[in-house]
């Protein structure tokens, strides 16, 4: 139900200077079915319509199982990238601890900022999860695909904070960087 935000969207995925190996976009179940072929003509680009609306959760997870690459990358629709987004969050999987990364985000409502991400935090990164979401948005977030699934990646029988509950669970067996 978002066509114009999810070309913006697509767009900062497609213009990143480290290219993605494949895009998944995710229908779940909007009013109208999204047609990509009438925005984009890159093969990279791959959508998948769900027969009802299955929730963020669901929608993650399925375009997950789908992925071929071994570091997901989420974004929403309602979100763009800064065009350098996976080229830097991807250097930060050369440190042997790493198994997800989060980047600087902020977040814009009637032209003002609402939210933003703080600064790298080092320590006890499970606290602070608790205490204050600081990854603010899936769309800021990196893992590999491997340790998603070790975890059961989403809760899908949650409508929100399926994305804290998954890095809470991330933080207790694995670095955040």
């Amino acid at each position: 139900n978002r066509m114009e935000a999810l070309c913006l969207a697509l767009n900062s995925v497609l213009e990143q200077t480290f290219l993605p190996l494949e895009i998944i976009v995710i229908d779940d179940c909007s009013d109208e079915p999204v047609k990509l072929t009438n925005y984009f003509t890159s093969n990279k680009v791959k959508c998948i319509r769900l027969s009802r609306n299955y929730g963020p959760g669901a929608a993650r997870n399925i375009g997950a199982r789908e992925a071929q690459g071994d570091i997901l990358a989420f974004l929403d629709s309602d979100d763009i990238w800064d065009s350098r987004y996976l080229e830097l969050s991807l250097q930060c999987y050369s440190n042997q601890n790493i198994g997800a990364t989060y980047a600087y985000a902020i977040s814009i409502k009637d032209a003002r900022i609402v939210g933003q991400t703080p600064q790298r935090l080092r320590g006890n990164t499970t606290r602070a999860l608790i205490l204050k979401n600081f990854i603010h948005t899936v769309s800021a977030f990196t893992v590999y695909k491997k340790l998603f699934f070790e975890l059961n990646g989403f809760r899908e029988d949650i409508k929100q904070c399926e994305d804290i509950d998954f890095y809470i669970r991330l933080s207790l067996k694995n670095d955040i960087g």
